[in-house]
């Protein structure tokens, strides 16, 4: 017996509140069920999620030439509602038999420390200001030295205050995804830079809506003439590089508990292994 007659929609939504989830995964989950009601043509009832209607959606999107982890991603979100509602008894449908989306191991890349200068070059010759009166040059040279010091997620970076940050920098901060705390040092430059900053206690003032930030980090790395990558490669590159000088200290900067983690999802070997190993010369 179905429980909760109500469109896909609205159900994200009601399995949302009942979660303690950052505003971006829930922001990215409820445009990804949109996009689901959208291709069935309309915002269908939970208990009419099925394997075969799911398995043609996924077709569909791997036949579009999209991303296979971005698809993976697709697959995951909708997994989660319709697993919650299958167990709630919304759906009789066991979600089960589902396409499987298998994600190729990628060569990890980070910013190069003269790519993030060139980005903060960009930075400094901003000339708007935000709507909180702080200069946007300000704003994102602090948002560049802050993130390369404490190798945070953009939302954690976000929520940074001053009042765990000690005078010699010593910030101590809650990290949203694992909820483990994390200690890092911020640079004589992140410090300098975010003390430019008129706030009520974020280290990163941000007055407008989360999403916009990455729309105006692009714009910045294509006046910053960067083609490649986005905001979380800065979050790479500060890993890489504090475990380019200590071997283990990426992982303890990122508050990995697992140094494996870092190895497969942030460690740009171009960077941590300046010279890569190789045999002796092939005689005669």
């Amino acid at each position: 017996m179905i429980a909760f007659d109500a469109g896909l929609v609205a159900y994200t939504d009601r399995y949302l509140l009942a979660r303690d989830v950052s505003e971006d995964y829930a922001a990215t989950l409820r445009a990804r069920v949109a996009r689901f009601c959208e291709w069935c043509g309309a915002d269908i009832s939970i208990d009419s999620l099925s394997p075969e209607l799911v398995n043609e959606w996924l077709a569909d999107l791997e036949k579009s030439g999209m991303n296979k982890w971005t698809l993976g991603g697709y697959r995951r979100n909708l997994l989660a509602v319709w697993n919650h509602a299958y167990l709630s008894g919304d759906n009789d449908n066991a979600p089960n038999r589902l396409r499987k989306v298998k994600t190729p191991r990628l060569i990890i890349e980070a910013y190069t420390h003269e790519e993030l200068r060139k980005l903060l070059v960009a930075a400094g010759k901003l000339k708007v200001l935000h709507a909180d009166d702080n200069k946007a040059s300000d704003f994102w040279q602090a948002a560049i030295h802050v993130a390369y010091s404490c190798g945070a997620r953009r939302g954690d970076v976000l929520k940074l205050e001053w009042r765990y940050v000690t005078p010699s920098g010593r910030l101590t901060f809650v990290q949203n995804k694992t909820q483990y705390t994390n200690t890092v040092q911020l640079s004589k430059e992140a410090l300098y830079h975010a003390g430019k900053l008129t706030t009520t206690g974020a280290v990163l003032p941000w007055p407008y809506e989360r999403n916009w930030f990455g729309v105006c980090f692009q714009r910045l790395k294509k006046a910053a003439g960067i083609t490649r990558g986005s905001w979380k490669w800065i979050r790479r590159s500060a890993a890489s590089y504090a475990d380019s000088v200590s071997p283990g200290a990426g992982a303890r900067l990122l508050g990995h508990r697992d140094g494996r983690m870092f190895s497969r999802h942030y460690r740009d070997s171009a960077i941590t292994d300046e010279r890569p190993p190789e045999p002796p010369p092939l005689a005669g």
